[in-house]
């Protein structure tokens, strides 16, 4: 895309979808537009940020950092987050057999939502799982921290360059 790194083809992404949005809501407010156009341009712009978002994600690595410049101004930077790990009931009969076992005044027709929360936190923090609860680690994201006066650039460099910025390289 363009002559912009990654980082900043998301930015210019994201605030291309952003700026569509804001249209979207404007004409539903303003004009007696037909919705079904705009809402195709949302859709297009959503999956143009989740494929430059998906491209940066698997050019960065767990604890990296990029920033997004564009004409040498920082519109901020992202950062690459591991997935988050939960805890989560993997086999239902063999985790409610355990809380049979283990306190059965918490059983009705099935475990207590209170209790089975209380026990994930507990096995969360102890490490022991009780049967039929398993580990899910989510998918890798990244975060956005925008510099100072970012969100200012890059409305300045849409205004000036507008989807020029998202265009491959060598036209479209």
């Amino acid at each position: 895309m363009s002559d912009l790194s990654l980082p900043a083809q998301l930015v210019m992404a994201r605030f291309y979808e952003d700026e569509v949005k804001n249209a979207v809501d404007e004409a539903k407010r303003e004009f007696a537009m037909s919705q079904q156009g705009m809402q195709q341009a949302l859709v297009e712009a959503q999956k143009l940020k989740t494929a430059v978002q998906a491209q940066l994600l698997a050019a960065m690595g767990a604890g990296d950092r990029a920033g997004a410049n564009v004409d040498g101004e920082l519109l901020g930077s992202f950062s690459y987050n591991k997935g988050q790990a939960s805890l989560y009931v993997k086999d239902a009969d063999a985790f409610r057999a355990w809380v049979e076992e283990n306190a059965p005044e918490k059983i009705v027709r099935q475990v207590e939502a209170d209790y089975a929360k209380r026990v994930l936190n507990e096995a969360a923090a102890s490490g022991e799982l009780p049967p039929g609860v398993d580990i899910h680690v989510g998918d890798p994201y990244l975060s956005f921290r925008s510099a100072a006066g970012g969100k200012e650039a890059a409305a300045r460099l849409w205004e000036q360059r507008g989807a020029e910025l998202l265009q491959p390289e060598g036209g479209a």
